[in-house]
């Protein structure tokens, strides 16, 4: 091991600040590669934990291990880089977890770390959880317990086993009081692998069970996360995968807000996410280019008929898609959910051979009739309403508020694009009656121009525009072609996945 903290005095919280671990095989070479604590709550800063390794047949924290300790108490990690820690299995391993940071039994936050590289090699019987961060509550007298993880960046890192869960976080509460937040973090390119006949693989992103009343996933970035590409494997969730198992009243709805969910794979359901038996309250998500085998290509929802009732205000699903042949939901797929309620939400360019859109398996109701008043922000912070009203999706925009007055039809055609929602690139096409200065920018939602395509003259005719837009963020964004000075105009909408 490095270092081992042990039994402490619950008054006093170690501090392990700035050092370099490496090379750790942990405490019995099975808990804890770089930092073991035990029944002790360290506070975890600015340290380099690489390189570190644990085994045997219920290896915990490759990089780190906090287990059970002084409840009143909150463990900090903040600040540190944990990268390249492993765990490996042997032949007889029951179960693995947290190749970077595994902790059970405590309150803790969990901040502004890197957590990336680190990987579970498990065994064709064996299951294992959680890549990046697994949180573990197994106890029903400590009904109080927090974990916030936030303004991590937490990336590739990956699972490989029979049953895996949870490629970048896997949380779970076994009684579900512990309230989670998962804030403001990069979560990308996180894999989970099964091996062996008959595995289970869900949540390459995020993985969520039985998460207490108040918990919430805000503010992130959960991109190009992968549950398994092979569709003979029950893999669910490519981004997220979120169940509780404990019959959650109305009282516990899960908020989910602000995210940018895109580029997620799963093998059989939910490209971005798969949701079941839990109220949710998604407001102002960017949900794209996710992928499914079978089931949703973005969202996957499987309740009861006593289910909480879901939410859906102010979203976008573009994109996303079903490669079977029998597949269904290109953007949200429904099963036995008694109330859903869908609000100002934009669904377009989505892709499934049954149900393009959304794929209603059994839902009792669509809940209308019901007073709305906009949320404060949109996804970008923008207050909401914006000036004249509100506009459709996750994202205001004021931009054609700004631009100058009506547009005539005088010289110019109307402006196509294609495609429309793009990943990397998109063609603007219109027609000229003469040779004309044309100015022709991108803008983005805050109306800043981001790329300037043409300012010259053009001749008379059809005319196509190529934006290569590899390198920006996913989100809506807005053309702006102007001749004769500015005097005549036109603009649209194009959305980035």
């Amino acid at each position: 091991m490095v270092v081992l903290v042990k039994n402490q005095d619950t008054t006093l919280m170690t501090n392990i600040v700035g050092f370099t671990l490496t090379g750790g095989t942990g405490y019995y070479g099975a808990y804890g590669g770089g930092i073991h604590c035990n029944m002790a709550i360290p506070v975890i800063e600015y340290n380099h934990i690489e390189n570190c390794s644990v085994t045997g047949t219920q290896p915990h924290g490759a990089g780190i291990r906090v287990g059970q300790g002084d409840t009143s108490q909150v463990c900090i990690i903040r600040y540190n880089v944990i990268r390249n820690c492993t765990i490996n299995a042997v032949s007889n391993t029951i179960a693995a977890d947290g190749a970077g940071i595994s902790l059970e039994k405590i309150n803790a936050v969990v901040e502004g770390n890197t957590i990336s590289y680190n990987v579970i090699s498990g065994t064709a019987t064996s299951y294992a959880y959680g890549g990046g961060i697994i949180y573990y509550m197994s106890s029903n007298y400590y009904h109080s317990a927090l974990i916030l993880i936030k303004n991590n960046v937490i990336s590739n890192n990956g699972i490989e086993s029979f049953g895996a869960y949870g490629g970048g976080i896997f949380f779970q509460d076994d009684f579900g009081y512990t309230r989670i937040s998962v804030e403001g973090n990069s979560i990308t390119g996180n894999e989970l692998i099964s091996i062996g006949t008959g595995g289970e693989i869900n949540g390459g992103g995020i993985f969520m069970r039985n998460p207490g009343a108040g918990s919430n996933i805000s503010d992130n970035a959960i991109n190009n996360n992968h549950s398994d590409e092979v569709p003979q494997v029950e893999g669910l969730g490519g981004g997220i995968f979120i169940t509780h198992e404990l019959n959650p009243g109305n009282d516990n709805i899960l908020l989910i807000e602000k995210n940018r969910i895109t580029q997620n794979t799963a093998a059989v359901q939910g490209g971005g996410m798969s949701c079941s038996y839990i109220g949710l309250k998604m407001v102002n998500n960017f949900i794209a280019g996710n992928q499914s085998g079978i089931r949703a290509g973005g969202i996957y929802l499987a309740g009861q008929s006593d289910s909480p009732v879901l939410s859906f205000i102010n979203n976008t699903f573009t994109g996303n898609s079903v490669t079977s042949q029998d597949g269904r939901g290109g953007s949200i797929y429904i099963s036995t959910y008694p109330e859903l309620f869908l609000i100002n939400n934009i669904f377009f360019g989505n892709q499934a051979p049954e149900g393009n859109e959304l794929y209603n398996n059994n839902l009792s109701t669509f809940v209308d009739g019901t007073w709305y008043y906009a949320p404060v922000n949109d996804i970008e912070e923008t207050p909401r309403p914006w000036h004249m009203g509100i506009d459709v999706g996750a994202d205001e925009c004021d931009i054609i508020i700004k631009l100058p007055e009506q547009r005539t039809n005088d010289n110019l055609s109307s402006v196509r694009c294609y495609p429309n929602p793009f990943s990397t690139f998109t063609t603007l096409v219109y027609e000229l009656e003469h040779s004309v200065n044309v100015n022709l920018s991108i803008y983005n939602h805050l109306g800043q121009q981001v790329a300037l395509l043409l300012d010259g003259e053009q001749s008379a005719g059809r005319q196509k525009v190529r934006w290569e837009a590899e390198g920006m963020p996913a989100g809506v964004y807005y053309f702006r072609l102007s001749i004769l000075n500015g005097r005549l105009w036109e603009c649209g909408k194009i959305v980035k996945y």
